[in-house]
């Protein structure tokens, strides 16, 4: 019996398959992908990435081009994106910055093109000196979700949280004030001597936040008393590098240097001492190749949440059904570390960036109308 291909699903005894297509583009590592609320007049998404000079690049699924090409942080690494509907998106670079963009006034809000380099749309709606050099992004409320506006302006997000100076602690900044200022600190607890930098963050909620840090927990936070954690996981021996949450936020999934996944049920009533349950762990296993290793650098949980999805230093992106974490399949693509993931909110497209300067995308990879089973792909090897 041949399988064969279902409704976009690698299923058994077929190879994973390779990109829908390829962005070429970036003259340095691609460092940040996300995909955009709005969509072109064919109801493709708009998807957007970062590089390692500062460069940020709307994309064109329908015809694989750049609409708008913009020096966002010239000649520092561009570390994070965040869409806030309407056109206006969210960056933040290795220069200390978080700017706040128009891309419609760049032509990118609707599929029209453009080349900001010193002018019209290359001038931030705002941006805020955070005085931090580290790698870790900057998140909005979830308050500055797409879709939320008033009399068809986008708001600001209320606020952001993003390393302090030190990145030792997380600081929460409201943007709508001019300057922009900190509303509160949240203090890590520290299960060895200290908790050590700041690694990575994810909103749960309004008032709930994720923070991984350098040894290896993950803490929680309630912004409705902010000061310690609420509720801190040991979940990694390495630092924790990347964190997400399925579409209910009933679980968290996480990345580390220790070459493992860890998913950890979400206490819904967090109360101090029981914000986590027990987790559980994926072990990312070694490759083939002498200078490849298993570090985890970013994971995502697709919105429909049938699979998610993790990058690494091996420039692999694996597949993993979200409910079990078994693993379905390895594309293999990149020829060096994939610094970043994400899927659409349509769950149909996913994209990954790589320090090889490419994007990756593959379509209808385990579709939902197929229902992503326990199928898997004899790529699986490696």
């Amino acid at each position: 019996r041949n399988p064969g291909r279902r409704h976009g699903v690698c299923v058994s005894h077929m190879q994973a398959p390779p990109p829908t297509t390829v962005l070429r583009g970036h003259r340095s590592e691609v460092t940040s992908v996300r995909f955009a609320p709005w969509a072109d007049a064919r109801g493709q998404p708009t998807l957007l990435s970062g590089s390692g000079d500062g460069e940020l690049r709307a994309w064109s699924l329908r015809t694989h081009r750049s609409v708008v090409t913009l020096a966002a942080h010239s000649g520092k690494a561009l570390i994070g994106i965040h869409a806030l509907g309407g056109g206006r998106i969210i960056t933040q670079g290795r220069d200390g910055f978080v700017r706040i963009w128009d891309l419609e006034r760049s032509g990118g809000g609707g599929g029209g093109s453009g080349h900001c380099g010193g002018g019209g749309g290359s001038t931030p709606l705002l941006e805020h000196n955070a005085s931090c050099l580290s790698f870790c992004q900057a998140v909005p409320a979830p308050s500055a979700a797409p879709g939320v506006a008033h009399d068809g302006v986008p708001p600001l997000p209320p606020l952001v949280a993003l390393p302090s100076e030190d990145a030792t602690e997380v600081s929460l900044v409201d943007l709508r004030q001019q300057p922009a200022a900190e509303a509160a600190r949240l203090l890590p607890i520290a299960t060895r001597e200290r908790a050590g930098m700041l690694m990575c963050l994810h909103f749960l909620g309004e008032h709930d936040l994720l923070a991984g840090w350098e040894d290896g927990t993950l803490q929680r936070f309630d912004l409705r008393a902010p000061g310690r954690a609420i509720g801190c996981a040991p979940l990694h021996s390495e630092p924790l590098l990347c964190v997400d949450a399925g579409p209910r936020a009933k679980a968290a999934v996480t990345g580390a240097a220790d070459c493992h996944l860890c998913v950890v049920p979400l206490q819904a009533a967090a109360a101090a001492g029981a914000a986590f349950g027990e987790p559980s762990r994926a072990p990312i296993p070694p490759t083939n190749e002498g200078s490849g290793s298993g570090g985890i650098a970013a994971v995502r949980v697709r919105p429909d949440g049938k699979i998610a999805a993790s990058g690494g230093w091996d420039r692999r992106v694996r597949l993993w059904q979200w409910r079990r974490m078994k693993p379905l399949a390895i594309l293999r693509h990149h020829t060096a570390t994939v610094n970043a993931v994400d899927f659409s909110a349509c769950s149909s497209w996913l994209a990954s960036g790589s320090a090889d300067q490419t994007v990756a995308l593959w379509e209808e990879l385990y579709s939902a109308a197929s229902g992503a089973g326990g199928e898997r792909t004899n790529a699986m090897r490696g």
